[in-house]
């Protein structure tokens, strides 16, 4: 790989590192309760900081691509390559035999939104007030909750880099236009703006709650997980001449704990419907990831693409109401991953580059 290639990808990293303490804190308070807005001055220094990003070549073809697949709330111990018994995970337990295992890593928020603010924003959470849950979906909407609209995002930087940019499932970092993932660097988007969402098709839902592919609402009569596969795929399928970027958030294992009789099966021994749901429902997330897994080594690019397995925040533990930051809801082995192919380490540290990484 082109060293100048590399080292502009460094910067436009390190720009997504220090933006979001360059902005303030982008708050509108003429209401008595806060209420996130565009501020024209903060989006002008965004465009101004992302104006600064040269493009790559989009048919340079070892530019890698990358897969972040963010999973919702499996506990510390349900995948089998971290120790369960009882749930085989076999495609997330390929991943971690072929690729690099963390087993002391932690995510910076013990709750879905902050985690995937800091994710988004690779800052921590508290640089800029988003360091506990948004609220219900109705309320996040009314208030007009969620990640500021001068947050620069990765995807914001990958896309002005020249990748192109796709996000499928949970978003959870606000419901208004401006939240919109089109609007935060993504060209594609398929899934749901709030914090959880039925595995089966509902009809008649608000806006917020709804299944929506860019900004349009759309009825989904699959199971979910098998959705947001099925999207990943067929983008992988279209973008896989290119450098590309899937953010691939699938909800499960979050609540509604809702499962498919195909998936129930496999734990016919379970003595509650609870955990067999549970169960079930883990099996077929694994099944998803071996299905996009899969489309990379059909398109023949799996050996040129970064794969990253990481979970938001861990099963929660709850005391009251309250989701504490206690040891094993922070605490992430499984969230840390990576797939990253042998031949592209050599590269790069034959390059003269550590591997692992580009800067």
């Amino acid at each position: 790989m082109n060293r100048s290639i590399i080292s502009k990808f460094c910067v436009s990293l390190l720009l997504l590192t220090h933006a979001s303490m360059i902005f303030g804190e982008g708050r509108n308070n003429k209401t008595k309760e806060p209420v996130i807005i565009p501020i024209p001055d903060l989006m002008a220094k965004k465009a101004a900081l992302l104006d600064q990003i040269e493009s790559i070549d989009e048919n340079d073809k070892s530019l890698p691509n990358i897969v972040l697949i963010f999973v919702d709330d499996p506990g510390y111990a349900d995948i089998g390559v971290y120790g369960s018994k009882t749930i085989p995970t076999p495609h997330i337990d390929a991943l971690a035999k072929r690729g690099i295992r963390f087993t002391d890593a932690y995510v910076t928020a013990a709750t879905c939104s902050p985690s995937r603010a800091g994710l988004m924003s690779g800052n921590y959470q508290q640089r800029f007030g988003f360091e506990f849950n948004t609220s219900g979906a109705a309320e996040t909407h009314r208030k007009s909750r969620g990640l500021r609209p001068s947050t620069i995002t990765m995807a914001d930087v990958l896309q002005r880099t020249g990748y192109a940019t796709g996000m499928f499932g949970k978003w959870h970092l606000g419901t208004r236009k401006y939240f919109h993932p089109l609007n935060r660097g993504f060209d594609e988007f398929y899934g749901f703006l709030a914090g959880a969402h039925s595995f089966f098709e509902v009809k008649d839902q608000p806006v917020y709650q709804s299944i929506m592919r860019g900004h349009k609402l759309i009825s989904e009569p699959e199971y979910l997980t098998d959705a947001i596969a099925r999207e990943t795929i067929n983008f992988i399928n279209r973008k896989k001449e290119q450098p590309f970027f899937a953010y691939v958030t699938f909800n499960a294992v979050h609540t509604p704990i809702e499962a498919t009789e195909k998936y129930q099966k496999r734990f016919p021994y379970e003595k509650t419907e609870a955990q067999q749901d549970y169960n079930a429902m883990t099996s077929a997330l694994d099944d998803a990831v071996g299905a996009v897994v899969w489309a990379l080594q059909k398109n023949d690019i799996l050996e040129n693409t970064l794969i990253v397995f990481l979970n938001d925040n861990g099963g929660p533990i709850y005391t009251g109401r309250q989701n504490w930051q206690k040891e094993k809801p922070i605490q992430r082995p499984l969230a840390h991953l990576i797939y990253f192919p042998l031949s592209m380490l050599l590269l790069y540290s034959n390059s003269g580059y550590a591997p692992l990484g580009w800067c």
